[in-house]
């Protein structure tokens, strides 16, 4: 059963936290322990953080995916391809 849970403002600041990337970001170290802190909050915060994240890498698979599938393309301009669409979305 999906549903949708209500989440706190601090669960809702370290969303945004966990997705900056670049200067002024947090590290890695401290976007795992953001994550740990969700998870330990409730069951619901912790599958809200988990629909979150699975959307997320469902979304940027989904973009990569098709041109880089392209039998007819040479490997080297599907990677290339691919390298530089990860990079813009930087």
């Amino acid at each position: 059963m999906h549903r949708n849970a209500t989440i706190d403002i601090q669960t809702a600041m370290y969303i945004q936290l966990l997705q900056s990337t670049g200067e002024g970001a947090p590290p890695m170290e401290e976007k795992q322990r953001m994550l740990a802190e969700i998870r330990n909050r409730s069951a619901d915060a912790s599958a809200h953080i988990d629909r979150h994240l699975l959307g997320h890498f469902e979304r940027l698979l989904h973009g990569i995916r098709p041109p880089c599938s392209v039998s007819k393309i040479p490997l080297s301009d599907r990677l290339l391809w691919c390298c530089m669409e990860a990079c813009a979305a930087l």
